[in-house]
């Protein structure tokens, strides 16, 4: 399944429905609010998982894109 990452961000819930779908799996509401979980993070992304769904850095990626040219000429081949 491929996930369109901005769309993901913009409009959460019919992405994660979809990718549940696709898992065969029920949908949850909590799945919405991923902050709120209560269980305990032990990773470096601690503050990430904390904030919630974040929509500030998709099109980030843009400034890089001359860089990244070879790399998405690759990928885009094996298609």
């Amino acid at each position: 399944m491929d996930v369109d990452y901005e769309a993901l961000t913009r409009n959460p819930e019919p992405t994660i429905r979809a990718a549940l779908a696709y898992c065969d799996l029920p949908f949850d509401p909590a799945c919405l609010a991923p902050q709120d979980n209560q269980r305990s993070v032990r990773t470096a992304s601690v503050r990430q998982v904390r904030s919630g769904i974040y929509q500030g850095s998709s099109g980030k990626w843009k400034a890089f894109a001359p860089h990244l040219a070879p790399l998405i000429q690759h990928f885009a081949a094996k298609d």
